[in-house]
This record gives C-alpha cells, sequence and structure tokens, in this order.
C-alpha cells in the first residue's frame, strides 16, 4: 500500500513538473538573483573583464519564465524592470549577449497580461526602442523589437494593435485591381466583338437597341488609353535646329573671322 502510494505521488510530480516554485519567496529569491547578476555584469564590464553571470543563469530564468502557471505571479512582482536591466546597454556602450536578446525578445512575445502601469513602471518601451534602433541589432530582433514595441503603443493609448503586414497585402491587393487590362482573354475577346458587331448594326431581331435592351453600349465620350509602345521612334515632318543658340560673343568671333579672311585674300 505503501509502495503504491509513493508511485503515485512521482507520477504526480513528474506530472506538475517537481522545478516549478510556487511561493512568493522563491520567485522574490530568484528575481533577487537575476538583479544581482546584471550588477556584477555591470561590475564586470568596468574593470574590462569577461561578464558571464547572466549568460550562465540563463538556463535557469528561462525554464521557470516560460511556464504559463508562473507567468501571471513573475509579472505582479516586477519581473518587467528586471529583465529592462538584463537588455540594458553595458557600461562600455555593448549590447548584452545576443542569446540573452533573443530568449528575452521571444519571452516577452509570448507572455499574457502585461499592463499599462507595468510598462510605465518598468520603462521596457525604452530597451526595447534602444535594441530596434542600434545598427548592430539583428534583423529577427529588431522584428520582435518591432512588434513589442506596436503592441505595447496600442496598449498605452488603449487601441488594437495594427497589423501592418495585412495592411500592406490589402493595399498591393487594392492597386492590382484598380490597373488596366492590357490583355484579355480569347473568351473576353469574342464577347467584345460580338457586342460591338450588335452594337454597330444598331438592330436586333429586326428592332432598334435601346437602354437596358442585351447588347446596348454607351458610346465614349472620351478617347481610350493607348497601350501600345513603339519599338522605332517614327520621324518628324518638321526638321528643327537642336543646335545651341548662338551667343554674342560667338557672332562677334565669327564676324572679325571673316573680316580678317576677306582682308588678307
Amino acid at each position: 500500500m505503501k509502495r503504491r502510494e509513493w508511485s503515485t505521488r512521482g507520477r504526480h510530480k513528474r506530472k506538475d513538473d517537481t522545478d516549478i516554485i510556487y511561493d512568493n519567496e522563491a520567485i522574490d529569491k530568484l528575481l533577487a538573483d537575476m538583479r544581482h547578476a546584471a550588477a556584477e555584469d555591470r561590475r564586470l564590464n568596468l574593470m574590462q573583464k569577461p561578464a558571464t553571470n547572466k549568460i550562465n543563469m540563463l538556463p535557469t530564468v528561462m525554464r521557470q519564465l516560460n511556464k504559463r502557471g508562473l507567468q501571471v505571479y513573475f509579472l505582479e512582482h516586477n519581473v518587467l524592470s528586471v529583465l529592462t536591466d538584463w537588455l540594458a546597454p553595458m557600461p562600455d556602450s555593448s549590447m548584452p549577449s545576443l542569446k540573452i536578446r533573443e530568449s528575452i525578445l521571444t519571452l516577452l512575445l509570448q507572455l499574457e497580461g502585461i499592463t499599462r502601469e507595468a510598462l510605465k513602471i518598468s520603462g521596457i518601451g525604452k530597451a526595447m526602442m534602444y535594441l530596434y534602433k542600434h545598427p548592430d541589432e539583428t534583423k529577427n530582433n529588431k522584428k520582435r523589437a518591432r512588434k513589442l514595441i506596436n503592441q505595447w503603443a496600442h496598449l498605452a493609448l488603449n487601441a488594437p494593435p495594427i497589423d501592418f503586414m495585412a495592411m500592406i497585402k490589402n493595399m498591393v491587393q487594392r492597386d492590382l485591381e484598380q490597373m488596366p487590362k492590357i490583355r484579355c482573354t480569347s473568351d473576353e475577346r469574342q464577347d467584345k466583338s460580338d457586342i460591338n458587331k450588335v452594337s454597330t448594326s444598331g438592330e436586333a431581331d429586326g428592332k432598334p437597341l435601346r437602354p437596358g435592351d442585351n447588347g446596348w453600349m454607351v458610346k465614349d465620350r472620351f478617347p481610350r488609353t493607348f497601350n501600345k509602345v513603339y519599338a522605332v521612334r517614327s520621324k518628324r515632318k518638321h526638321k528643327m535646329d537642336i543646335r545651341k543658340p548662338k551667343t554674342m560673343w560667338m557672332i562677334r568671333y565669327e564676324e572679325e573671322t571673316k573680316n580678317y579672311k576677306d582682308n588678307n585674300a
């Protein structure tokens, strides 16, 4: 009986993840360790020594923060301010490790329940803008940062986020629909030729066509667009002298030259 009870406990622990931290003291301790690691890395950077505290602690931090059941509690304990410290530039103006930036940006995209007050207190929006505008940041991280900035900006304004990619696709589709069709299919050409025959004859079944009848067309009152492109430019009917007009100095020079030749002839 006791053996069966212990086996049931073991299965329960494996199902609920044994490394999950439930109490507030453990959450506060983890966040305090993260702050200490960030401060220690800044101190080592000032001494021009390798700063590896955050990168060594990253697997443990991500293992806890990626659990959906704990993200609400971490947000209540102001985890965004700690992540801001991890994303902040070092004293020598260098960015944190690429692995740290990628992990935190991916985590922030998955976090739910972020409030306007939490964004204002943590100041993580400035860190996102710093990464987005940094020339050495990777393209994927800039995309993540831009998406977060868009979400948080509309969260601060109480407006729904804008899907820029969908907006661009709609604009392109609308432009394509408004473009004139230069080429048409054989069926369309046949339909147009039939309509033209009926309209030019002016009669259908022995009766003149009137508005509302099949095949009746309004005559164009403006010229249609001409889509033909000339491969060989047509010749001009009038000859034009495209040389530059003579200046007063050139006219005087020619007169003096002519007089000199006449006198010496």
